[in-house]
């Protein structure tokens, strides 16, 4: 982190955390070592670049500053099997609320993103990886322009679904780049599915 705002000259107007571990495992299944690999990747690390962002944050308070966290319906509604994630989804969940009510008097915003299973077409999926394309997108601050990309999964990630629910990834980094700007100036502590209704459907629909 240290590095990274060295580069920055520490200037710090967004943060933008998309990182974290599928692990699965039921209470049955699942023992210490696989629970604290899941706590630290999908829940302490986001805390301590927050907690690393908030001061360079503050400096900036008149310029919209803003942090969106990627998280999961797993946090809404539990992943059967996969105790450990929809845990760690739900105290991410949590800690966007929290730090959105701690951080609102200094004019930091802080939201969350729930994607669905992502990916690409499946017709550009058959055959590629993916994962090496991303979606590149650009977030426009002030003067400036900040890429990042979005790496979808492919396929063959998916497992065994017949016909999966699927979000293109583009859709998430467009909602990643309204919730950061200007026109999202008044919304913070919501947690956004993009998930085109897959979280209210069921087995049997």
């Amino acid at each position: 982190f240290r590095e990274a705002m060295k580069d920055l000259k520490g200037i710090l107007h967004k943060v933008f955390v998309c990182h974290g571990v599928t692990v699965p495992g039921s209470l049955k299944t699942l023992n210490l070592k696989h629970w604290d690999r899941c706590m630290n990747i999908n829940v302490r690390s986001v805390f301590m670049v927050v907690s690393l962002a908030v001061p360079f944050l503050k400096l900036m308070k008149d310029e919209n500053p803003s942090v969106c966290i990627v998280t999961g319906e797993a946090g809404m509604t539990p992943y059967l099997g996969y105790t450990a994630f929809s845990v760690a989804k739900a105290m991410l969940n949590s800690f966007i609320e929290c730090a959105a009510l701690e951080l609102a008097y200094h004019n930091i915003r802080v939201n969350g993103v729930a994607p669905g299973v992502t990916t690409k077409n499946f017709s550009e999926a058959a055959g590629a990886n993916v994962r090496k394309k991303g979606i590149d997108k650009t977030l426009y601050i002030s003067e400036n322009q900040i890429p990042f990309t979005m790496h979808p999964v492919t396929k063959a990630e998916l497992g065994s679904i017949s016909d999966p629910k699927v979000t293109e990834a583009a859709e998430v980094a467009d909602t990643v780049c309204w919730l950061h700007s200007d026109e999202a100036s008044y919304i913070t502590g919501e947690i956004t599915k993009v998930d085109g209704g897959f979280s209210l459907t069921t087995a049997n629909y």
